[in-house]
């Protein structure tokens, strides 16, 4: 079922269909670290319905052109739906096509910023949604986390920023494959759903090519962010 949401920015909204994987607090916290300069190439991998290049021009995070891949059809046309109804046309480019095929098509030294939502769960692991589109979301069916790291490298210019949302579990993974494949982890921050909770997600910044120190950011805690928290009681109201 298409569903209308307002995204509490501005007049940006966005259509999501519940026979998709829904955005949540991932693709939030995601949208808010993601740093961006006004002349910078910008690639997703992963878009789902656009909800994070979406976020990130109406919150200020202004971008030269991104390209946001898919790989599922219909998801893809959800997205340019939703590019469509908030009149990023000239700003924002949605590919349907598989993220580890990125080097055929942008070329190596393309883009300034890639960043993604990935799958999160190894396909041995967890109850495999029987809905297809939501599994794919979800598992690392169609991409694997080495999948998606190594594609960023080749596809990022000397100094590019990579980005990523992860499960905090998982944050090992994460790490070994930035550093086999060049991209050094300068950035990263713990998600909390609040201060009693150990952290579910993690935020992860890397460079390509460059030395630098990682630095660990103060913990982030979900209940404390009055735009996702307001975004939730809406969400709520609608659905009552």
């Amino acid at each position: 079922m298409l569903r209308k949401e307002n995204l509490k920015i501005g007049n940006y909204c966005i259509y999501q269909d519940t026979d998709f994987f829904l955005y949540g607090t991932d693709a939030v916290v995601l949208s808010d670290f993601i740093q961006i300069k006004k002349n910078d190439v910008v690639v997703e991998f992963g878009t789902g319905n656009l909800i994070i290049p979406i976020l990130l021009w109406a919150k200020g995070k202004k971008f030269k052109k991104l390209y946001a891949v898919e790989i599922q059809k219909e998801v893809c046309d959800l997205a340019v739906l939703n590019r469509n109804i908030n009149n990023l046309q000239d700003r924002i480019e949605v590919i349907n096509a598989d993220l580890k095929d990125a080097l055929k098509i942008f070329g190596s030294e393309f883009a300034n910023v890639v960043f993604t939502n990935p799958p999160y769960r190894k396909v041995n692991s967890g109850t495999i949604n029987p809905n297809i589109k939501k599994a794919i979301a979800r598992h690392e069916i169609m991409c694997t986390i080495e999948d998606v790291v190594r594609s960023a490298m080749q596809i990022l210019k000397f100094g590019g920023r990579f980005y990523m949302v992860y499960r905090s579990d998982r944050l090992t993974d994460a790490l070994y494959y930035l550093r086999l494949y060049k991209l050094e982890p300068s950035l990263i921050r713990f998600v909390h759903q609040n201060k009693g909770k150990e952290s579910s997600l993690v935020l992860i910044e890397a460079k390509k090519g460059k030395q630098c120190s990682l630095v660990v950011d103060k913990p982030l805690f979900i209940d404390e962010m009055e735009y996702y928290l307001e975004m939730q009681n809406d969400s709520k109201d609608e659905k009552a």
